[in-house]
């Protein structure tokens, strides 16, 4: 009985999907293999479910991927970079960018006297809240905050609400990305990514949060751009 559950519960399933020979299979594989089996009432229960479903299975409309709507987000990767440029991922600085946000993490850091959750560190850190949290809206601040935005043709550092551009480098302008961790940021959990080309520093992100994530990031979109335009250039040839 369990594999005749199995069979009728696959042709079921096919059913469901839409699936014409899958339920034709499993529904005589049950009836060749269990000939009484039909005549129970899980049988009964299934066979009226699978046969109404097999005489809508071309009623209802069906929508073809051609008429499928576009996503209005792309995804990175999917947009060629000669077509336009899109966001492929967006990140916003830590407090640490800010010196004084990097001498209070070294203040919060402070471990002494390291008695279960009592450490001189947490009680600057709660002392230091009127002064924190100004800080931590003015990195996200309409016209003065920063943001850092990934394309799928370079990194650009953008300033305020309408998102003006500061400073950006190319993806084809670095080859390695160094994360350099200033005193005061591990508290963070952030530090600064160093993009190098060569031996040269071509850019710099100050207090890039989580900078690990980021940096595989942008790395991936590096060498996709990279292997993009080889390929291209090979093209020509």
């Amino acid at each position: 009985m369990g594999h005749a559950r199995q069979a009728l519960a696959t042709s079921f399933i096919a059913a469901k999907a839409g699936s014409t020979e899958f339920i034709t299979a499993g529904w005589y594989y049950c009836r060749k293999r269990y000939p009484l089996v039909e005549s129970g009432p899980f049988c009964y229960s299934f066979s009226s479910e699978i046969r109404y479903t097999d005489l809508n299975l071309h009623s209802a409309p069906r929508m073809s991927t051609a008429s499928l709507p576009l996503p209005a987000q792309s995804i990175a990767g999917v947009t060629p970079a000669q077509v336009r440029e899109v966001a492929v991922m967006t990140v916003w600085p830590s407090v640490a960018k800010y010196g004084i946000g990097r001498a209070m993490g070294q203040a919060f850091a402070v471990q002494w006297p390291n008695v279960y959750i009592f450490k001189l560190g947490n009680l600057l850190a709660l002392l230091s809240i009127p002064v924190a949290l100004p800080l931590f809206f003015l990195r996200i601040a309409p016209f003065v905050g920063t943001r850092y935005v990934l394309t799928n043709r370079r990194l650009v550092v953008l300033r305020g609400i309408v998102g003006k551009e500061e400073k950006s480098v190319d993806l084809d302008r670095f080859d390695t990305i160094d994360i350099v961790v200033e005193p005061g940021q591990a508290w963070y959990e952030a530090g600064d990514l160093v993009f190098r080309l060569g031996t040269v520093e071509t850019f710099k992100l100050e207090g890039v949060s989580r900078p690990a994530a980021f940096r595989a990031t942008c790395l991936k979109s590096q060498i996709a751009n990279s292997s993009v335009k080889k390929a291209q250039a090979a093209q020509r040839r």
